[in-house]
C-alpha cells in the first residue's frame, strides 16, 4: 500500500508523502499517458491535452536533434495559451522558465485548475524531438 501524497517539499517542489519521504517519478503508477510530439522534425504546436481531474503532468523530452526549443503552455477558462512553470527533475530545480533547449529531460508540472496543456516545438534542427507524458492524480 502506498502512502498518500499530501504536499510539495518546500525547498524543491518535489512531491512528498505523508511520511515525509520524497516521491520519485518512477513511483507513480496509473494515470493517463499522453503524446505531444513523436519524432517531430519541424516546428509544430502539439495537441491540447485535457487535464480532467488530474493534478500533475510528468513529461519526458528526448530525441536525436542537435538543438530544439520547446515551450510549455497551459489554458484555463479563457482559452488563452499561457506559459506554465515546470520542475526539472534532471537538476532538481523549479524554474520560471517556460521553455527548454536540452534533450533527455524529465519535467513535472502542477496542472491543477488548468483545462488543458500543450507542448510547442518552436524550433528543431538536425534530427527530431519527441515529447511524451503522463497525467497523474
Amino acid at each position: 500500500m502506498t502512502t498518500p501524497i499530501v504536499q510539495k517539499e518546500p525547498n524543491t517542489g518535489r512531491l512528498q508523502r505523508e511520511d515525509n519521504t520524497i516521491l520519485n517519478m518512477a513511483d507513480l503508477e496509473g494515470g493517463k499517458d499522453v503524446l505531444f510530439h513523436d519524432a517531430a522534425i519541424i516546428p509544430a504546436v502539439g495537441p491540447d491535452v485535457l487535464i480532467g481531474g488530474y493534478n500533475t503532468l510528468l513529461v519526458e523530452i528526448y530525441g536525436t536533434s542537435a538543438t530544439r526549443l520547446v515551450n510549455f503552455m497551459g489554458k484555463s477558462k479563457s482559452g488563452t495559451a499561457r506559459p506554465i512553470l515546470g520542475y526539472k527533475e534532471n537538476d532538481l530545480t523549479y524554474t520560471a522558465a517556460n521553455n527548454t533547449i536540452s534533450s533527455g529531460e524529465l519535467w513535472k508540472f502542477d496542472v491543477a485548475g488548468l483545462d488543458s496543456v500543450s507542448m510547442q516545438v518552436a524550433a528543431v534542427a538536425t534530427g527530431n524531438v519527441s515529447i511524451k507524458g503522463r497525467l497523474v492524480e
